[in-house]
């Protein structure tokens, strides 16, 4: 039985609700939406930016923050009109929630991209498992206690009982490596497994130096995840190209996008797969890459 350390990894994450100056089409809502965070950042508030960014996080796949674009802003945004983005911080990287909420408003006065999109920040809200509620507000002001970060250890204990698989909708490209290769097609259930404990357990080391399940568990773990089968899948290859904000470098940011079954029961699985909800798989997850949608079947359509 593999047992989980309680309380070794939290994660805390805010909906940034916002009002559009004028209209305006991101050619890449996550890039665009990154690279801008991390331009206020560097410019205003350099040592959050050297924590967030610096190269003791070398790899972005130990990032300790996912900014995500949300509702209606992977469309395009007309004038007046209200869409949303998402920041999740994990680890020693909650402790910054304030001053990225600053650097996010300030971003909304200076303008997304060169073309100055702006907008004004009108609600953020803390999201959890459990619902939603209002953090700031231009009339409320600050709610602090509402900066509670989560405990892993509260999804990492779900069972829906009689769960004998699941749906995974990856609502943003997932990029997963096996070996050095990128894949171009569905990776099998022990893959995709092995990605989202390795990303939780760099991500637990960040915050507590320790992992959150030892080598046993985790051999167990991966064990069950070689009983389930995929009968049914939709993941194609999305193509997004992401310039770089600072030096306008070229670089191919696409991944996979579509619906995946699991078929089998789920087990301890699931809150894992609950977990990497919020802490997204695979590579490049610090720009939103790697979301998804997690729901348990009772039995998977064939």
């Amino acid at each position: 039985m593999a047992v989980t350390r309680p309380e070794r990894l939290d994660f805390l994450a805010l909906r940034f609700i916002a009002r559009a100056e004028r209209g305006f089409a991101l050619a890449n809502p996550y890039s665009d939406l990154h690279g801008g965070f991390g331009l206020m950042l560097h410019a205003h508030l350099r040592p959050i930016y050297e924590d967030l960014f610096g190269e003791q996080q070398g790899s972005s796949e130990v990032r300790g923050h996912v900014l995500r674009p949300a509702d209606g802003m992977l469309q395009p945004v007309r004038a007046g009109e209200r869409f949303a983005f998402e920041l999740i911080l994990v680890g020693p990287m909650v402790r910054h929630a304030a001053a990225c909420a600053e650097a996010l408003a300030m971003l909304g006065r200076n303008g997304v991209t060169p073309a100055r999109h702006r907008y004004t920040l009108e609600q953020i809200d803390r999201i959890a498992p459990t619902g939603a509620t209002t953090l700031w507000s231009p009339d409320t002001g600050w709610c602090i206690a509402a900066l509670a970060p989560v405990a892993a250890e509260e999804l990492l204990q779900v069972r829906t009982q009689k769960a004998e698989g699941a749906l995974l909708d990856f609502v943003g490209p997932v990029r997963i490596k096996s070996g050095n290769d990128l894949l171009e097609h569905c990776p099998p259930p022990r893959v995709l497994i092995e990605r989202l404990l390795a990303r939780a357990q760099l991500l637990a080391k960040q915050q507590d130096g320790a992992p959150l399940i030892d080598g046993d568990s985790k051999r167990e773990l991966l064990a069950q995840a070689e009983t389930l089968s995929i009968p049914r899948n939709s993941l194609a290859w999305e193509t997004i190209e992401r310039v770089a904000a600072r030096d306008r470098r070229r670089m191919d940011l696409g991944g996979l996008s579509g619906v995946v079954v699991l078929d089998g029961p789920l087990g301890e699985l699931e809150g894992w797969l609950r977990l990497g909800e919020w802490l997204h798989i695979g590579n490049k997850t610090s720009f939103g890459l790697g979301q998804y949608r997690f729901s348990t079947l009772p039995q998977p359509p064939r």
